[in-house]
């Protein structure tokens, strides 16, 4: 076997994390386009947390606790997400210190 070239993983990632963002980003910008529809709560808590990486990863230690069994919601899921980036941008403004910890949970 032949040794991997270094840096490829990070590489590897690094694209994939771009990847997400991308697709995160052009569900987001089309917020007038959606119709109520079943989603996730989790994969919107992820999705908003995805897009806000660069204003909490210097000061905020995130901390998931989501219950998987929760059944989708019937809402509208870009809005739902809006107001989980606007959540987690707020509780970044108000940390002051680099060790704070946000929580967030999931519970049917």
């Amino acid at each position: 076997m032949r040794p991997e070239p270094f840096g490829f993983a990070e590489r590897e990632d690094g694209i994939e994390r771009v990847v997400k963002i991308v697709s995160s980003l052009k569900s987001f910008v089309h917020p007038d386009t959606e119709k109520s529809r079943e989603a996730h709560i989790n994969r919107i808590i992820e999705s908003a947390l995805l897009l806000t990486t660069g204003k909490w990863k210097h000061n905020l230690n995130i901390e998931l606790d989501l219950d998987e069994t929760l059944s989708p919601l019937a809402c509208l899921p870009i809005q739902l997400e809006q107001v989980m980036v606007n959540l987690i941008v707020n509780a970044c403004q108000a940390a002051k210190a680099p060790t704070k910890t946000l929580n967030i949970q999931s519970r049917a």
